[in-house]
């Protein structure tokens, strides 16, 4: 009956001592990995920034190569015809 308490208690300071260790190493994980994704969440903000400025300004290109025409494809008028 002793030796069985002395196991229950044996296995229950395990189970706490891996909670505990587990909690704290943890922490420090994301201690170590906060300042670094810092500084990637900077670094994508920027580059999200240069690619909408580039595809803006390669959309507004777009738009105004469309609205000037071309004026050697400018429709000729055709010339009108009389009927006797």
């Amino acid at each position: 009956m002793n030796v069985l308490i002395f196991l229950i208690g044996v296995l229950l300071g395990l189970v706490v001592g891996a909670a505990v260790c587990v909690r704290y190493i943890r922490q420090e994980l994301t201690a170590r990995i906060a300042p670094t994704m810092d500084i990637l969440q900077l670094q994508l903000g920027n580059l999200q920034t240069t690619v909408n400025v580039a595809l803006a300004s390669w959309q507004a290109g777009l738009h105004d190569h469309a609205a000037a025409p071309d004026p050697a494809r400018a429709e000729k008028p055709i010339p009108s015809q009389t009927i006797f």
